[in-house]
């Protein structure tokens, strides 16, 4: 997208936004004047956390609303995400623990598996005669056990192999969890609508205003203490890595606020 012409790119924004709004019309509904009520209800949510002025402050420095508030509606999200990445998947060494054990357990059924059908290829040339057997023995290819293996004991629980498919499934759904922050920089929801927010007000106002823009990261996320300082280290550590990746991320806003702030 950075490569695309900001001109077509803001053009296609205002095309299905002018979509949205005569669809919706269609139905009895004003979208662009729930969009306003909407940023104007997520600016007044900041009103008890002292937090309104510096979203004022950045609206002044050239943010538009309606961008503004979807960037914290962003953190907010990201908070809940965190609560259940956190349930779901754990810390990183409970999760190298459970990839282990998954990986373990697999190893072993697969051995299982492995012995059953060297039993039954035994037992399958045991009922063949003699010649063919020793012409078995000195090319082992010429029989296959999907052949000759009899079909898993009903009685049994599932069959091994679609067990084992199922345990190295969830360990690699674990490992994937580290392998996508590791590729996309992405430690936590968190650092994502971080970098969203940081990269909007930088784009919008040629500047990074770290301290507008901590108040409502530090109210949005409810972690505690969260001032200028704490985001301008945070930026130093991770923002430019994050950029390689979704460096579209502000322009989709920037667009967004551009389009919704003019008269349909």
């Amino acid at each position: 997208m950075v490569n695309a012409d900001a001109g077509d790119f803001q053009q296609s924004l205002r095309n299905l936004w002018h979509a949205l709004c005569s669809a919706e019309a269609s139905r009895g509904v004003d979208l662009p004047q729930l969009v306003e009520q909407w940023t104007a209800t997520k600016r007044e949510s900041l009103v008890g956390q002292s937090s309104e002025a510096d979203f004022d402050e950045l609206c002044d420095a050239g943010c538009r609303p309606f961008s503004l508030a979807l960037a914290l509606a962003a953190i907010e999200a990201s908070r809940t995400a965190a609560t259940g990445w956190r349930k779901v998947f754990g810390s990183a060494r409970h999760r190298q623990q459970i990839i282990r054990a998954l990986c373990k357990a697999a190893d072993a059924l697969e051995e299982v598996q492995e012995k059953f059908i060297d039993i039954s290829l035994e037992k399958c040339k045991a009922t063949l005669d003699d010649d063919l057997r020793k012409s078995l023995s000195a090319d082992p290819n010429l029989i296959s056990a999907e052949r000759c293996v009899p079909e898993w004991p009903k009685s049994l629980p599932a069959l091994p192999a679609t067990t084992i498919r199922s345990l190295r499934a969830f360990a690699e759904l674990f490992g994937s969890v580290d392998k996508l922050s590791e590729e996309t920089h992405t430690h936590s929801p968190a650092s994502l609508s971080k970098y969203l927010i940081s990269a909007y007000v930088a784009q919008a106002t040629a500047e990074f205003h770290d301290r507008e823009v901590s108040a409502p990261i530090g109210s949005a996320l409810d972690a505690g203490p969260y001032d200028e300082t704490a985001h301008r280290m945070w930026r130093f550590r991770n923002y430019e890595q994050l950029e390689t990746t979704f460096f579209f991320a502000a322009d989709i806003l920037v667009g967004i606020g551009v389009v919704t702030s003019q008269k349909t």
